[in-house]
């Protein structure tokens, strides 16, 4: 169905995984094994905090099909409707004779997996500049306060049939600030085989979620992966059914977290005993079918 909006900006979804959700957590206190707490951030990632001015080169990301997509700066986005400190800017060219959406797909920052917050739709012959914003929760959960690396894909779609024109290849694009990361991977490991990692962090309860467990997911294969819970864990002896998806892409990193319906009532971890599967990203086939059971005591 035609929009009625000539252009317009739109917030992208909240991503799903194989039906299982993927929902923000907030910056919370966590609980680790040894019982202490701290702020999520802290606990589940190292990044560099250092403030540094980020700047980037101009430089043409795509050029086919009539579409002609370049990276024109990196700054403050002042819009009223999606106001950011931090925004890539894309200067969007269509030359097609299609109505077209862009947006950015399988996204990171400093090589964690962060989703990009909009899309542009353009019409034939419009030329419209996307601000390119990242998941504020995201970026906190990470620890990241200074961008140095972005790490994409382009998906360009017919807004009016939803068929797909292109998907980019992987793009990068560096700032001019030098961050060293520093991935924390402390924790309880879960998996670590094959270049493919996944941690269990500690506990923390979420306004909306409930009780949390965090999870880091290490991704140094030669596949993109998704990480999805097993269909049966059990929080403090009792079963129950897990909600946690994590897409991650070859040689970036995640932090998410596992979280419950709220049917079962946990006011407290205290122990957590569950295993994880694990998918070809691409094709959907199953590379680990269920990893070995972990047990964590809080």
């Amino acid at each position: 169905m035609k929009k009625n909006v000539k252009t317009m900006i739109t917030a992208f979804l909240s991503v799903t995984v194989m039906g299982i959700s993927l929902v923000g957590c907030g910056n919370e206190s966590i609980q680790s094994s040894d019982g202490s707490s701290a702020d999520v951030s802290s606990v589940q990632s190292a990044s560099s905090t250092n403030t540094q001015k980020e700047s980037i080169e101009e430089k043409v990301l795509v050029d086919e099909k009539g579409i002609k997509i370049t990276a024109t700066g990196f700054g403050k986005n002042d819009s009223e409707l999606f106001p950011s400190e931090k925004a890539l800017f894309l200067e969007i060219v269509n030359g097609s004779e299609q109505p077209i959406t862009v947006g950015l797909v399988n996204s990171s920052v400093n090589g964690y997996m962060v989703q990009s917050d909009l899309s542009l739709n353009v019409e034939p012959g419009e030329t419209n500049t996307l601000p390119a914003q990242f998941d504020e929760t995201q970026l906190t959960r990470c620890g990241i306060t200074t961008f140095s690396e972005m790490g994409f894909v382009i998906s360009i779609e017919n807004y009016e049939t939803f068929e797909t024109i292109l998907e980019s290849e992987p793009i990068s694009i560096n700032t001019t600030a030098n961050v060293t990361v520093d991935y924390d991977e402390s924790g309880t490991v879960a998996y670590d085989k094959d270049g493919i990692k996944i941690v269990l962090k500690g506990t923390y309860e979420e306004e909306y979620l409930g009780q949390c467990i965090g999870v880091y997911v290490s991704n140094q294969s030669d596949k993109n992966i998704t990480v999805a819970g097993a269909e049966k864990v059990s929080v403090n002896g009792k079963e129950v059914t897990p909600y946690f998806g994590s897409d991650v892409m070859k040689e970036k990193h995640d932090i998410t977290h596992i979280s419950f319906d709220e049917a079962e009532n946990i006011s407290k971890i205290e122990s957590f005993e569950g295993s994880f599967c694990i998918y070809d990203y691409d094709t959907g086939d199953v590379l680990v079918e269920k990893t070995e059971s972990v047990t964590v005591t809080y």
